[in-house]
């Protein structure tokens, strides 16, 4: 829906509407005569599950908050009579629970008292006063938070989702890995009455297990019913468990196929038990099972209402109810999940760059948009990706994006877009901006990127004044074998007389006196002479 807006209108009437994502759609008048202008005298919050929206507001001189409700069908309630404040409510606000359609009301009164009182989604609860003559008058003095902390819970609802497998210590070998589905106490772990079935493996699965996508958890623990062991299985003996959870997505009952407990995988994390001496009749938790629970709802394919499975093994014997001793009206184990931030869904990320940064128009140019994800999810597609221009300059695309689709997860994954650059006469910037969802409830932030500056095609342009007076450029710069061979004739010549020695071309028969010859040798072996220097085996004048 967008947002929610209220203002005092011509009459001075007070009127609520709501943004429909391009108008202001279903205003209403809601009160003739609002409480005042110089106090927040009303106040709005959605509803969190049903999303129904709540409006609150002061009438006149009533000492009651008059109220009224939204909902998506686009229908405004009649204005109801809603908590009474004691005296003219002044400043209001309402903060909504995340996951409940919860909503808490505060109010500071013209008494200067501050009041507060819950909408539980449908009708108002009690008036309660938080503080007297708060002083302030005009500027709201209060501020409260939820506590963001959830609970979600499960029972063992089926027979088959507690289970005992047969361990170590089995009076019948061949009735190692047995299952029974149908025990009406749990005994974890040992069972040494007869006939012993050893140090057994306990299942228990829970599901439905209400815990959304995301969510971090605060605690986890499971509390069993004790009930009378059966001799000569004590609840009072020195007893070591640890528990793990099956390291699945959704793990189906128990059967009773061999080994149906422990061909389970489980969670790397485990929690260690030492139970205190147990009395029938009376509720024991585990510990903590937080990181054994962390571990399953951070695996990709986790999703609220799901189920879990949880595993016993160790030594010792303490027995519980199970669901088959009063089938499923008893007390079988329960799962308690205390969890938050599961209403903000994962974390999510995204950062565009775009490359090259400086670009002649009709040059093309790869915007890549860098997603991710706290935990894995699939199917997510970029939105529409827009284009920020300066100056003329602009941009048309040309391939992508691709992949047109990806699972992103923690690693960044990346998606390509292809784009050709335009322009006029002028140069200009260019930035991208961009989202992308899964088609779902996860909606990836937008992002723009950094600026591309896109010019004109360059040319260039020689005048000469008068070519008549231009000649062309020759290179004379010959080396070695690169040399034009008249060139370099004369140049040996040239080089040979001046060191005085027989020319290797050219006036056969003369000789150097033996000190100039003396010389030219010391100077070939690299010692400099007035006006000459030695380079590259060539002597060259200077």
């Amino acid at each position: 829906m967008g947002v929610q807006t209220a203002n005092c209108g011509s009459g001075n009437r007070l009127w609520s509407g709501v943004w429909d994502g391009a108008t202001w759609a279903s205003r209403v008048a809601s009160a003739a005569q609002p409480t005042g202008y110089t106090y927040s005298n009303i106040a709005v919050a959605w509803e969190s599950m049903s999303g129904q929206f709540l409006v609150a507001f002061g009438s006149g001189t009533a000492t009651t908050v008059s109220y009224q409700t939204w909902s998506s069908a686009g229908l405004w309630s009649a204005v109801g009579t809603g908590p009474n404040m004691a005296a003219i409510p002044n400043s209001l606000t309402l903060d909504a629970h995340p996951v409940t359609n919860k909503i808490m009301l505060a109010a500071q009164n013209a008494s200067l008292d501050l009041k507060y009182t819950l909408w539980d989604g449908s009708a108002w609860g009690a008036v309660s006063t938080q503080e007297t003559n708060v002083v302030e008058t005009k500027n709201q003095p209060f501020v409260f938070l939820w506590d963001h902390v959830v609970s979600a819970s499960s029972q063992v609802n089926a027979s088959s989702d507690d289970a005992e497998e047969y361990g170590p210590g089995v009076v019948a070998p061949s009735t190692l890995g047995q299952m029974t589905l149908n025990s009406t106490d749990l005994e974890m772990v040992e069972d040494i009455e007869p006939v012993s079935s050893g140090t057994q493996r306990i299942g228990m699965r829970f599901s439905n297990v209400g815990v959304p996508t995301g969510a971090t958890i605060r605690k986890a623990y499971i509390t069993f019913r004790a009930i009378a062991a059966d001799a000569p299985n004590t609840n009072t003996g020195a007893t070591n468990l640890t528990i793990r959870a099956q390291a699945a997505d959704n793990p189906t009952t128990f059967t009773s196929t061999a080994y149906n407990i422990s061909n389970r995988v489980t969670t790397t994390a485990s929690i260690t038990w030492t139970p205190t001496s147990w009395t029938s009749g009376t509720d024991y938790a585990t510990p903590d099972l937080g990181p054994v629970v962390q571990e399953v709802v951070d695996r990709s394919g986790w999703t609220g209402g799901n189920s879990m499975v949880f595993i016993v093994t160790g030594s010792g014997s303490r027995s519980a109810e199970s669901w088959n001793l009063n089938s499923g009206a008893g007390n079988a184990p329960i799962l308690v999940i205390e969890y938050t931030n599961g209403s903000s869904g994962p974390s999510l990320g995204n950062v565009i760059t775009v490359a090259p940064t400086l670009v002649t128009a009709g040059s093309t140019l790869t915007a890549t948009m860098a997603l991710t994800a706290s935990q894995s999810i699939a199917g997510v597609s970029p939105g529409a990706l827009t284009i920020t221009p300066t100056n003329g300059v602009s941009a048309v695309l040309l391939t992508g994006p691709n992949p047109t689709s990806a699972a992103i997860g923690a690693l960044a994954h990346d998606l390509h877009l292809d784009l050709q650059a335009t322009a006029s006469t002028n140069i200009g910037q260019l930035a991208f901006g961009g989202d992308a969802d899964d088609g779902g409830s996860n909606l990836w932030p937008w992002a723009q990127s950094n600026s591309v500056i896109v010019h004109p095609p360059l040319t260039f342009q020689v005048t000469v004044n008068n070519p008549a007076t231009v000649n062309p450029v020759t290179n004379t710069a010959y080396q070695g074998h690169q040399r034009h061979p008249a060139l370099a004739q004369q140049h040996r010549a040239d080089h040979d007389r001046r060191q005085h020695r027989r020319p290797s071309v050219g006036r056969p028969g003369w000789r150097s006196r033996p000190g100039r010859e003396r010389a030219g040798r010391l100077r070939r072996a690299g010692m400099r002479h007035a006006g000459e220097r030695w380079r590259g085996g060539l002597c060259h004048h200077r």
